[in-house]
């Protein structure tokens, strides 16, 4: 296990943002109206910041699929693609 998810023990959750993927990954389906494929929480522990992902993927995008991706600190490889669908501050 990597220092970060050792150090991520203890963090205080600041934030959680809820992301949708404006376009479906398989052709043919409904559109997704704006329902959140991932989900990425910040946390601050003693003045470092971390960022953990989770959502559905397609290798290392998040979107609707079948797959599970996880990251921390890492961000999608579409992050610029995905569209803020709700926040939430602690």
């Amino acid at each position: 296990m990597g220092s970060d998810w050792i150090d991520l023990k203890g963090a205080t959750l600041l934030s959680v943002d809820l992301f949708t993927c404006p376009e479906r990954w398989t052709d043919g389906l409904v559109p997704l109206n704006k329902a959140p494929v991932g989900v990425r929480h910040r946390f601050e522990r003693n003045g470092a910041a971390y960022l953990f992902w989770i959502g559905t993927a397609y290798g290392n995008y998040i979107r609707e699929a079948d797959d599970l991706w996880v990251g921390l600190n890492v961000d999608p490889d579409n992050v610029a693609d995905l569209e803020l669908v709700g926040s939430l501050t602690a």
